[in-house]
């Protein structure tokens, strides 16, 4: 559950907070992708210690918090379909988080 709240839905985690963090290996394997900075907007761009990078090795807190959530019994399925964005969908975890 504190690994969720850390959650926002906006951030790539790298493989060495995850473990910092004490995500289980296989979770690292499973989860683990190579992130592309986009450059038309802002919020495409990674950044990793005070520069822009092309490609950053690591986990989306999205699919953190949608693998948390399906470990708590939360039913993501739902709202995998609608029009939200990823700190909406962060945030409604944690809402069914808080009413179990």
């Amino acid at each position: 559950m504190q690994l969720l709240q850390e959650c926002r839905g906006d951030e790539i985690w790298s493989l060495d907070t995850c473990r910092t963090m004490g995500i289980p290996d296989e979770w690292l394997e499973e989860l683990a992708d190579c992130h592309e900075s986009g450059f038309l907007f802002e919020q495409q761009q990674i950044w990793s210690e005070g520069r822009l990078v092309n490609q950053y090795q690591g986990i989306s807190d999205v699919k953190l918090a949608l693998k948390l959530a399906d470990i708590l019994g939360i039913q993501t399925s739902r709202w995998i379909h609608e029009p939200i964005t990823p700190h909406e969908l962060v945030r409604r975890i944690k809402d069914e988080l808080d009413e179990l």
